[in-house]
């Protein structure tokens, strides 16, 4: 594809057996160091990756299994920033299956990462299991789950900047205390009664 385009290709190995904690996750942190380090490097100051419909869907059944509030409903973010590096996903209001007839309209092949076949991860199972029985039942299910997580987004995006405005100190004024100002105030009228006062 690079070749087609034109394009400089570059790549980066990672490791990821000897880390500890949970495997896929790490493997996910692991690729997104190297994809973004790789940006930095080229001077690109955005990384778009092939998320798409699917993967919101998927995303948002784990979060219900695992259970989730508000939150959890946003799924795969839109765009997200890492270092100096902003992740936009372009793609996750589109399925995998017009993704592909796109790249064969196009003559444009894909890797297929068998990974994804392995049932031992939950996401697996998700995808070829229960997506596909939910796809017969609403086939524009993937939409849906779309359309869930945008609002879930909004409503997300609108609790956060409202927790934000309540931790905010108050803004500051040129007002000063009531106390002090009818201190100020019994002042300057002891010190007028002194002016008008007549002299003997």
């Amino acid at each position: 594809l690079a070749r087609q385009l034109g394009c400089t290709f570059v790549e980066r190995q990672v490791q990821v057996v000897p880390m500890a904690g949970n495997r896929e996750a790490n493997a996910r942190a692991a690729r997104y160091r190297a994809l973004c380090g790789m940006a930095q490097d080229a001077g690109c100051p955005y990384l778009a990756t092939g998320h798409h419909g699917d993967d919101q869907l998927e995303t948002i059944l784990m979060h219900l299994m695992r259970g989730t509030g508000v939150r959890g409903m946003r799924g795969v973010n839109q765009t997200r920033r890492q270092g100096t590096t902003t992740i936009v996903r372009p793609m996750l209001e589109i399925t995998r299956a017009q993704i592909e007839q796109l790249c064969t309209q196009g003559g444009l092949a894909w890797c297929h990462d068998h990974t994804n076949d392995d049932h031992g991860y939950m996401r697996n199972t998700i995808r070829h299991t229960r997506v596909p029985v939910m796809r017969q039942i609403e086939p524009q299910i993937a939409q849906r789950a779309a359309a869930l997580a945008a609002a879930g987004a909004q409503i997300s995006d609108r609790r956060t900047e409202q927790g934000a405005a309540r931790l905010r100190p108050p803004a500051q004024t040129d007002r000063q205390p009531k106390g002090q100002r009818a201190k100020e105030k019994g002042a300057g009228a002891r010190e007028k009664r002194r002016e008008e006062k007549p002299k003997r």
